[in-house]
């Protein structure tokens, strides 16, 4: 073990390999090959939290599918703006990949990337139009012209049989399709890049945590590790999930002092059932019910995992108050401090948003979906999804 007395100099201290880590590490030893970067993450490999591929839907969040990227103005109107700013982003991201795969530096894309439709879908005359609405505004842009827009019955039944072969009333019903979407894997994802960061000269500590992290008067930053170890980094990256804000409120960043939050995931059903994936080729996202935030959107998605395909419905309500996974029981209660209270008890007061979901699902029995799943269309095939496996599978993750 290291004493704290030696405290070893680095360029960079990334903390934590998600994908955000890990592409930050991967990009840094690209553009900066004499800077010493050091990486820490404190469990075994990388990507095993939010990025692992059971924590989220990984649609990688393109704008495609998801409302909340394109609310509903007062009029009516709906503004592409957002939707358009974060399908560039990922395809910025995806570009990165493909050259790191093009020079064997990533592996085979088969493995973290494949191509799936993306739907979005509406239940009821308002939605619907919306979803109209919506359609227009995307597809007068390049980046979403080939998007598809229908009400037709037999062309929903063909986007999606699962969820349309056995409907019969279609008057409120309608659907967009991109056939554009993808399917990724994070997890795997994150461990490709930080072995593209490791190859480059980074150095990785994994079973590795930050303790404390103090920004001193040099205009550096100090951080002692769970080795023992002391570090004088010129510059921190903290990439560390639900441990992100007590770090950087130990280190004093005054941006961070009067916030604070809830640990909110959703549960989702699972099955590898070949007779079912047949029937469903793609990840369709609904709109949330009357009153409920976007965390609540019910959505049945294609989910490939170590080259098998799945089946993943939900979200049904989840709580923990672990900030990750792999935390404390004591981590949520040991969050708040007189600085945050005001922030957590206003959030309380408005019953509204995070706060009431957190209050509907702590009350609500765990077998009980998140409010709006029960309106899905594909109920009689979801009830088929736990069976295979005896219930619920316990694909936990934060998607929003």
């Amino acid at each position: 073990m290291a004493s704290t007395h030696i405290r070893r100099r680095v360029d960079v201290l990334v903390i934590g390999a998600g994908i955000i880590g890990s592409t930050t590490a991967s990009l840094l030893a690209e553009l900066e090959p004499q800077w010493d970067i050091l990486v820490v993450e404190a469990l075994g490999a990388a990507g095993l939290e939010s990025s692992h591929g059971w924590n989220n839907a990984g649609t990688g969040h393109a704008g495609l599918c998801e409302f909340n990227y394109t609310p509903a103005a007062a009029d009516g109107s709906v503004d592409p703006a957002a939707a358009l700013r974060i399908h560039e982003q990922f395809l910025v991201s995806a570009q990165y990949w493909a050259r790191l795969a093009a020079d064997g530096q990533l592996g085979e894309p088969e493995g973290f990337i494949r191509g799936v439709d993306h739907n979005s879908y509406a239940h009821t005359a308002g939605w619907a139009s919306y979803l109209e609405t919506r359609y227009r505004a995307l597809s007068a842009h390049p980046l979403f012209e080939h998007m598809e827009f229908s009400r037709d019955p037999e062309t929903l039944k063909r986007w999606l049989p699962a969820m349309f072969e056995q409907r019969a009333d279609f008057s409120s019903i309608a659907a967009t399709r991109s056939t554009l979407g993808t399917d990724v894997d994070y997890g795997t994802l994150s461990q490709g890049l930080l072995d593209h960061a490791r190859a480059q000269g980074a150095a990785v500590q994994l079973g590795t945590s930050v303790r404390r992290l103090q920004h001193t008067a040099a205009g550096r930053w100090r951080a002692e590790l769970s080795t023992g170890e002391s570090l004088d980094a010129g510059f921190v990256f903290t990439a560390a999930g639900g441990g992100t804000l007590p770090l950087l409120q130990q280190a004093g960043i005054a941006e961070t002092r009067n916030m604070g939050g809830f640990p909110i995931s959703g549960q989702f059903l699972r099955t590898a059932n070949p007779r079912l994936v047949a029937r469903h080729r793609a990840k369709a996202y609904s709109h949330p019910a009357p009153g409920a935030p976007p965390l609540s959107v019910p959505h049945l998605d294609l989910r490939v995992m170590d080259g098998t395909e799945y089946l993943v419905f939900g979200p049904f309500g989840a709580f923990s108050p672990r900030f990750l996974k792999a935390g404390k029981l004591w981590d949520l209660p040991g969050s708040v401090t007189v600085h945050n209270l005001r922030t957590l008890l206003e959030a309380a007061k408005n019953g509204t948003g995070i706060a009431a979901l957190l209050h509907r699902r702590t009350a609500a029995h765990s077998s009980q979906p998140a409010q709006g799943a029960g309106e899905f269309p594909a109920r009689g095939a979801c009830r088929g999804l736990g069976a295979d496996h005896g219930g619920p599978a316990g694909a936990t993750g934060q998607e929003h």
